[in-house]
């Protein structure tokens, strides 16, 4: 439909659109606009409302003050026409759907020469519309600016919930005979005229129950009525002030409508006429039937009704007393619970350390920078190393901030915790505590402990601390230089370090019966490996960064390198395998990549080939080739699994 709707408005630009009349088509190629018709119905097809409405869109574009509408039923004519400080004037004719002028705005005048359907001058803005005929139900429905006449009746619910802006004059609607049922429900402003001439129902001109919610604005009225809502409008005589503006409006009204011959019957005496006005809310408060108190009205009437204490009554054996609305001491229905910080926020629930970093953020704003970086390291002793480097941020990317512009820089604040130095320990506490292992979570653990004040032995099997971030982390990502400035912070903490130590069972028990708390942190030293023909000519991902970090760097020059797995580790291997000389590399997996972060754009950017799903079968060392159970096979010279 929407291609379509394009291609005819195509056509109204060339001036060859059906729904155009010859007359309008030949004025427009020589350059004027005069009254333009166009149609609801061409070549017996009905034309649609969505078409109708654009085709008189984009005659007004082009200059058409003037438009005749032959209507088949089609809604929204006429509305939603942007003011152009010039009137312009659409006269319909034929037969009218709903919300004919709805959102009509300042300066478009409609002209129906009918009766129209539903909800005619919708939410209006400013247009001003008459009808020689009757409006159905919702007639002027939400109106806040313009003009409704109409030549005859109002169906029901008409000029519900209108309002006035200070700022325009009030909207109006004038009615020539009577209104239906629900006239004027909850309306907030603007002034209604029902002039009661030949009114369908003589006994009642405004219909059933008018002005239920009525809050304000003005009805005047000509004729009698059957009740409306006592306890939101007051009916009075008219003011002379009144009377001079409804003889003052009425002319043009008339003559809008064709009616003039009606006006000294209408502009006879304001005796004639009465008027609905809604009660202010003070007006409302004064004339309030319901004074009783709520204590009054319990005992004088509840317990009157239901006994005293009502259903409980018999399981109550003490005095009975009127607690207040808010309650306080023992009569306290609840009481508040003292929950600050118990839930954290998403960037320091994000991070694996559970780091503050609102908390940072929080002192920054107040300008203590240094106590900002400082922070961290009562959470991690490697922050330039891990926040600043190698994690993927997971505090970034749930960072709240984000959803706004940009999430806070905590990698940037890691980088500048750096050449901060060791925090002060607490007081010793005499607590012997040992740590097998000197990885990361090794460190971090004798960290926290050693600030606390207890005396830390740490074990680890290697020459260096680390664990995998020195071993296996590519340099390119983490320069060496970063990890073993921090690793020199936490030696100032005063760990007992002992490494090139292996942790056997014998060391164990002696290390279990001298301290009162062992940690083991040793980690996951032994590579998985996926068993299959010719898996024993494949090479671990941990013993291939393993070794390159130790300084065995392997000769790759000319090779084309397949990586079994593409996580992030899968894309350090490819990443350090092209820093060694590779033709190509490519990583296959059996699922969807898992890698994230930087690793998986280092490894791209070097050229890395990315190939899933692929499950392995066997792998031909003498042939080089490595075999998949799709059928497909792959060059190989080396293949290292991750």
């Amino acid at each position: 439909m929407r291609a379509k709707a394009k291609s005819r408005v195509k056509k109204t630009e060339r001036g060859d659109c059906p729904g155009f009349t010859d007359e309008a088509k030949r004025s427009r190629r020589i350059g004027t606009v005069p009254g333009i018709t166009i149609k609801g119905k061409v070549s017996g097809k009905r034309v649609s409302s969505k078409i109708l409405e654009e085709r008189i869109q984009h005659s007004v574009q082009e200059g058409a003050r003037e438009l005749h509408i032959i209507a088949d039923g089609q809604h929204g004519i006429g509305g939603r026409i942007w003011p152009r400080g010039e009137a312009i004037k659409i006269t319909v004719e034929g037969p009218v759907g709903q919300r004919c002028g709805s959102m009509g705005m300042s300066g478009t005048e409609i002209l129906v020469k009918n009766s129209v359907s539903d909800d005619v001058g919708w939410i209006n803005c400013g247009a001003k519309i008459t009808v020689l005929g009757d409006v159905t139900n919702g007639a002027w429905n939400a109106a806040a600016q313009g003009i409704l006449y109409v030549q005859g009746s109002g169906g029901a619910r008409c000029d519900t919930m209108t309002k006035h802006n200070p700022r325009f004059e009030p909207p109006q609607s004038w009615y020539f005979r009577n209104v239906g049922d629900s006239f004027a429900e909850f309306k907030a402003g603007g002034i209604a005229v029902v002039c009661g001439v030949n009114p369908r129902n003589p006994e009642n001109i405004l219909g059933y129950r008018p002005c239920v919610g009525m809050v304000g604005g003005t009805i005047y009225f000509r004729g009698p009525i059957q009740g409306y809502s006592e306890k939101d409008v007051n009916l009075l005589d008219l003011t002379e002030q009144d009377w001079q503006w409804l003889k003052t409006n009425m002319k043009p009204y008339l003559e809008a409508i064709d009616r003039m011959e009606h006006y000294k019957e209408l502009t006879r005496s304001a005796s004639d006429w009465k008027k609905l006005t809604a009660y202010t809310p003070q007006e409302k408060r004064a004339r309030k039937w319901f004074k009783m108190s709520t204590s009054d009205f319990r005992k004088n009437m509840w317990e009157k009704a239901v006994g005293q204490g009502g259903i409980f009554a018999e399981y109550l054996d003490h005095e009975l007393t009127l607690l207040p609305y808010i309650t306080t001491g023992g009569d306290r229905r609840s009481k508040p619970v003292w929950a600050n910080e118990k839930y954290a926020p998403p960037c320091a629930y994000a991070c694996p350390t559970h780091i503050p970093s609102h908390k940072r953020a929080s002192l920054i704003r107040q300008g203590k920078l240094s106590e900002a970086l400082e922070l961290v390291l009562q959470y991690s002793p490697l922050p330039a190393t891990v926040c600043g480097q190698i994690c993927p941020n997971l505090c970034m990317q749930s960072c709240t901030r984000g959803r706004l512009d940009k999430p806070l820089n905590i990698d940037k604040l890691g980088k500048l915790a750096l050449d901060l130095p060791a925090p002060k320990k607490a007081a010793a506490t005499g607590h012997k505590i040992a740590v097998i292992g000197g990885g990361p979570a090794g460190m971090s653990t004798a960290w926290q402990l050693a600030l606390k004040g207890h005396d830390i032995d740490l074990y680890e099997s290697a020459d260096k601390l680390g664990g995998k971030i020195e071993q296996c982390i590519p340099r390119e990502r983490l320069p060496h230089e970063i990890l073993e400035k921090e690793i020199s912070r936490f030696r100032e903490l005063g760990v007992n370090l002992h490494l090139n130590t292996r942790v056997t069972k014998e060391k164990f028990d002696e290390i279990y019966k001298s301290r009162e708390v062992v940690i083991i942190a040793i980690g996951a030293h032994q590579p998985r490996k996926i068993a299959f023909p010719g898996s024993e000519d494949i090479v671990s991902a941990y013993d291939f960064l393993k070794d390159i970090n130790s300084g065995k760097h392997p000769d790759l020059k000319g090779k084309k390198v397949v990586v079994i797995g593409a996580g992030n580790v899968g894309m350090d291997v490819c990443s350090e395998a092209f820093n060694y000389g590779a033709e190509s590399v490519t990583a296959v997996d059996i699922q969807k990549p898992a890698a994230f972060g930087a690793e998986m754009g280092i490894a791209k950017a070097k050229g890395t080939q990315v190939a899933w799903p692929k499950l392995t079968e066997k792998y031909d060392a003498k042939n080089k080739k490595l075999h998949f159970k799709d059928g497909s096979s792959m060059d190989a010279d080396f293949v290292v699994m991750s």
